[in-house]
């Protein structure tokens, strides 16, 4: 399964293989991640394999079923290259989870602030994002 080979760096041919035979880049497995999700939440990471995906069409606002976009998981696992190509290609920095926090409070929170200096590079719109006490960021 494809989300298997975006946890390695090794497997970016047999990606491209796949996608090219038209495996969906936004296929969900039981947690309702896609590949792109499960590259986040990998240990390893290879950019070439996130920009693959991009551009064969993952959704990078997809949401999983426990509320997480592929932004929340890179900023969670402090993977600042994924982070800026979620931005680069539209992912919704606003976008929060159910208990209310949005990619950004997990970028702060793990002191990921390249994070935020991708946000100001990108020009993505950060408003009053409440956090789960309601208060604001």
């Amino acid at each position: 399964m494809i989300h298997n080979l975006v946890e390695s760096d090794y497997h970016l041919e047999r990606i491209r293989e796949l996608l090219s035979e038209g495996i969906d880049p936004n296929l969900q497995d039981v947690l309702g991640n896609t590949p792109l999700q499960t590259a986040g939440l990998s240990i390893l990471i290879n950019i070439k394999i996130i920009r693959k995906l991009i551009s064969a069409g993952a959704d990078v606002n997809l949401v999983n079923r426990t509320g997480y976009t592929s932004l929340h998981y890179a900023a969670l696992r402090r993977k600042h290259e994924m982070v800026d190509a979620l931005l680069q290609t539209g992912a919704d920095i606003n976008a929060g989870t159910p208990s209310g926090n949005a990619a950004l409070h997990y970028a702060i929170n793990n002191r990921v602030y390249e994070f935020l200096r991708s946000t100001c590079f990108y020009r993505q719109k950060v408003l009053r994002i409440p956090d789960m006490m309601q208060s604001e960021c």
